[in-house]
């Protein structure tokens, strides 16, 4: 499956009609373009994604995957597989109101001074045995 089916798939899944997903995808809507609808992988992928979906996830695929998982746990039929699976299910949503919570965040303007990053580590000074013994007294 090549990005444009994903991106076909994907339009499907989400509801929109075969005209408005082809053109989302980048593709000409109508002629033989809508025989892509039906394809196999693309039909598979549809319903790949709505289940998916019913379980919480949204389009990233890490959400994807924890719903993939949250699925199998509970086909478990365990008391730990459903712990488990309840436990990705609150996983997801809390990775869903993130992300919605980052496009909700106003873009910083472009005129804006740059902050500089603060450094990702930074070195202690080292001691030597004698000094940390004068410092510390052991």
């Amino acid at each position: 499956m090549n990005p444009k089916h994903e991106a076909l798939a994907q339009g499907l899944a989400a509801g929109l009609s075969k005209t408005k997903a082809l053109k989302a995808a980048g593709y000409v809507a109508g002629g033989d373009n809508l025989k892509l609808c039906p394809r196999d992988d693309v039909t598979a992928r549809v319903e790949e994604l709505r289940e998916a979906a019913s379980w919480g996830a949204g389009v990233d695929a890490a959400s994807q995957k924890l719903a993939e998982l949250a699925r199998r746990s509970a086909d478990l039929g365990s008391a730990v597989g459903l712990l488990g699976a309840g436990k990705l299910v609150v996983e997801i949503a809390k990775r869903r109101d993130r992300l919605e919570a980052a496009k909700a965040e106003p873009e910083i303007p472009s005129e804006a001074p740059a902050t500089e990053a603060a450094p990702a580590f930074i070195p202690l000074p080292q001691l030597s045995v004698e000094e940390w013994k004068a410092k510390y007294g052991r």
